[in-house]
């Protein structure tokens, strides 16, 4: 049906439909993190902090992932852990890079 709200053409890419399927769209990427949120059993038990307040790098762990959001402008080395998610890739493509400045990237720990 017809939106109630007129759009501008300039958002029809952002739709739900137009996303869903798309690697690297929005949908995708929170329908990927809420499947790995299941599978993973996050959100349960505690959260190990592990950066310090005022940090331009934000990491935490929980059941084993480690999620790292760079919030400065300079690019961060990863450990070489396997890449579960990813808010728009490393920096050299590869699963052991470096963390682009705005990105965030979920790691499972290697045991």
């Amino acid at each position: 049906g017809a939106c109630w709200l007129p759009q501008p053409p300039s958002w029809r890419p952002l739709a739900r439909d137009r996303q869903r399927g798309t690697p690297g769209s929005t949908l995708e990427l929170y329908r990927g993190a809420l499947a790995l949120r299941r599978r993973h059993r996050l959100a349960r038990g505690g959260v190990d902090w592990m950066s310090e307040p005022g940090d331009d790098l934000l990491v935490l762990r929980n059941n084993g992932v480690v999620v790292m959001s760079n919030l400065g402008g300079a690019e961060v080395a990863v450990p070489p852990w396997r890449v579960l998610a990813s808010s728009a890739g490393l920096a050299d493509g590869s699963e052991d890079g470096v963390l682009r400045p705005d990105t965030t990237v979920w790691l499972e720990e290697d045991s």
